[in-house]
C-alpha cells in the first residue's frame, strides 16, 4: 500500500511527501521493495528535468546568468 501511494505522490511531482512517507516506513520497520525505490527515482527525475525545463526557458542558449 506505501508503494502505491509513493508512486502516486511522486507522478504528481509531489516528491517531499513521497520521501515522508517512505521515512514513516522505515520508523514503523516496513521495508521498501524494488518498485518503492524505482518509483523514488522516477520522482526525483521527473522534479530534475522540470528544473532543467524551467532554466532552458530562462537561458534558451543553456548558459546561467552570473
Amino acid at each position: 500500500m506505501y508503494t502505491t501511494i509513493i508512486d502516486s505522490l511522486c507522478k504528481y511531482k509531489l516528491v517531499n511527501d513521497a520521501f515522508d512517507l517512505y521515512s514513516e516506513m522505515a520508523a514503523k520497520r516496513i521495508c521498501p521493495d524494488v518498485v518503492t525505490y524505482s518509483a523514488l527515482i522516477s520522482g526525483v527525475c521527473i522534479v530534475v528535468q522540470n528544473i532543467n525545463v524551467e532554466i532552458s526557458e530562462v537561458q534558451p542558449e543553456g548558459k546561467l546568468k552570473n
